[in-house]
């Protein structure tokens, strides 16, 4: 698509917030990246085993860590964390009267300062962008905001969804999960190899230095007519699954042993090219 700046309500997102003296210290030990780097910090949750159980983004306002996630993985992963407080002074709940605004643009930045409250810098949907947390009675006001200054009307999830797709941005609980980081495309974004210990740290570290993993989050191109989800073959054999695919682009998870860039798949009777692993940067890149 031709068009990089979206407004948009994002309600399929939700936000946990984090409040206590000791949160950052406790969180720095649930999450893949550093909560000390300031800024917005994209990470994951993992569980013993080293698999992705979420994918979150959070921001400290100095009271309150709020991290945003998946509506639908909220009430999971609150229990999750809460069950890992322990002496810490600590305290989880799902923010029931907030909500997410964003305003995405490919050319310039975007100014955190239109919409008050706090804001987190992403590269969810491929473009660079801003997410405010914003009270549930205010946002068709802060969406007005954004619509008048950015000049664009507001976007729906099917455009943010097809900018992704081309863009070769996965997303979790679409694209993948419950598997490793290293498998996903986005380890740079979201995990720190230098920080201290986190749960399911282990075995993420020991795949980094001893280990390939067993699959790859790579770009595909193909006919334009193609409708994922799809297997994807080779020589008549499932090595691969495609679950975005929009205007002849997409993202597949391929073994390892069929991942490589310029290999020649097969979906539903038609020619994929693998294109380009997925490698995204961090959002304050």
């Amino acid at each position: 698509m031709s068009e990089r700046i979206l407004v948009a309500h994002l309600p399929s997102l939700a936000v946990l917030a984090v409040t206590g003296p000791d949160r950052a210290t406790w969180l720095q030990g649930q999450i893949t990246n550093d909560v000390h780097r300031g800024g917005t910090v994209h990470a994951f949750r993992l569980d013993a085993t080293g698999k992705i159980e979420a994918e979150l983004r959070a921001v400290d306002d100095g009271t309150t860590t709020h991290l945003v996630v998946d509506a639908d993985r909220a009430p999971s992963l609150a229990k999750s964390l809460d069950r890992r407080i322990v002496m810490e002074d600590v305290s989880i709940s799902i923010a029931s009267d907030v909500g997410i605004v964003a305003a995405y643009r490919k050319d310039a930045p975007i100014d955190p300062a239109l919409v008050a409250g706090p804001a987190l810098s992403s590269r969810r949907f491929g473009v660079l962008g801003v997410e405010w947390i914003a009270p549930s009675t205010s946002i068709e006001a802060c969406l007005a905001t954004l619509e008048s200054t950015l000049g664009v009307t507001r976007s729906g999830d099917a455009a943010l969804d097809v900018m992704r797709t081309e863009l070769g941005i996965p997303r979790f609980g679409v694209d993948f999960e419950g598997c490793l980081p290293q498998e996903t495309g986005l380890v740079r974004s979201t995990v720190s190899f230098t920080k201290g210990c986190y749960v399911g740290q282990e075995p993420v570290v020991m795949l980094e230095h001893r280990g390939k993993p067993p699959r790859r989050m790579l770009v595909l191109g193909g006919d334009s007519s193609l409708e994922a989800p799809f297997d994807l073959l080779r020589d008549d054999v499932v090595v691969g699954r495609c679950h975005s695919f929009r205007n002849g682009r997409g993202l597949g998870l391929v073994k390892r042993s069929s991942a490589v860039v310029g290999t020649k798949l097969v979906a539903l009777g038609h020619a994929i090219d693998l294109l380009a692993d997925v490698d995204v940067e961090p959002a304050s890149a």
